[in-house]
C-alpha cells in the first residue's frame, strides 16, 4: 500500500510539473505528506531520507528526459 501511495503522489507530481509554481508548492506538500506517512507507519529516520531523495532523484530525472524530448 505504501508504494502505491508514493506511486500516485509521483505521478500526480509528474502531471503538474510543468506549472513552476504551483508544482513546486504541490511537490513540497507531497513530500510533506510522504514524510508524515513514513513516520506514522514507524519507518526509521534512515529510510526517510532514502525513500524522499529518491523521489527526488526520480523528479529530476524525468525533468531532464522530458526536457530533452521537447527540444528534439
Amino acid at each position: 500500500m505504501f508504494c502505491y501511495i508514493i506511486f500516485h503522489a509521483i505521478y500526480f507530481v509528474k502531471m503538474i510539473f510543468h506549472v513552476t509554481v504551483f508544482g513546486a508548492v504541490t511537490g513540497g506538500l507531497l513530500l510533506g505528506v510522504i514524510n508524515q506517512g513514513m513516520s506514522i507507519i514507524g519507518l526509521d529516520n534512515n529510510w526517510q531520507y532514502v525513500v524522499k531523495d529518491a523521489i527526488l532523484l526520480f523528479a529530476v530525472i524525468f525533468d531532464v528526459v522530458s526536457s530533452r524530448k521537447a527540444y528534439n
